[in-house]
Parts: structure tokens; sequence; C-alpha cells
């Protein structure tokens, strides 16, 4: 079943290729600092999204956040992905219609992948 998440989550990001591509900033919500609950961005799993040959999608595929956002990427799809960094700084095991979070507190690129699925890969960018 396909769950729809609210458009100011997510932006769609269209693929090609081997990679799921594309961008776009991610609007963060909640409010941030102090005094207030850290913001969040979602990044969908997508199963249903498949590309050409059937792969699974991040979406979007790369997105923009402020120190202090923590991500949840929400698993859409019928099978087990992963979140898993590229340079080790975080990996989560994501099951069927679950959900993981990390809290990205340093500024910087981070690119991620699933390690169950190498041709899903996206990106994190901290300002």
């Amino acid at each position: 079943m396909r769950r729809l998440i609210p458009k100011a989550l997510i932006v769609t990001a269209l693929a090609a290729g081997c990679s799921s591509g594309g961008g776009g900033n991610a609007s963060p919500t909640g409010p941030s600092g102090p005094g207030g609950d850290a913001a969040t961005t979602q990044v969908a799993i997508n199963g249903d999204a498949y590309l050409p040959g059937g792969q699974a999608v991040f979406e979007p595929g790369s997105i923009t956040v402020d120190p202090g956002t923590t991500v949840i990427w929400r698993n859409n799809d019928q099978t087990t992905h992963t979140t898993t960094a590229d340079q080790g700084q975080w990996s989560s095991t994501v099951a069927a219609s679950g959900s993981a979070s990390h809290q990205f507190t340093a500024s910087g690129t981070y690119e991620y992948h699933c390690s169950l699925h190498e041709y899903m890969t996206g990106t994190v960018v901290v300002r």
C-alpha cells in the first residue's frame, strides 16, 4: 500500500541510471534551537517509485538541512533497506513499513546508501 507523505516534508526526486539522483531541498519542520524541539525532515524509501529495472529509491535523493535537524527515513517498500553513511557516521536497518532517524549536528555533505541495494544512494547537505 502506498503511503502519502505531505509535500512540505519531501520533494520528489527524479532518477535515472543506477542512482537515486535528483536534488532538491527538503523543508525542515518544527522549531529549531534553544527552547524548541529540533527540526525534522523526512526521506521516503519508495519501492513503488521504481526506476527502469525495478529499483527502489530514496526520495528526495538529495536534501539540504540546518545543523541540529533529524532526518527520518520512512520505508514505504515491502522489503528491508538500510541507511548507511559512506564514511561510517551511522548505519540503520529500516524494516518494511518502518523508519530510522539520525540527527545531523555538524555542517558538511553526507553521502549514504542502502547496504543491501548499493544502487540506492542519497546525500544530506548540512549548511
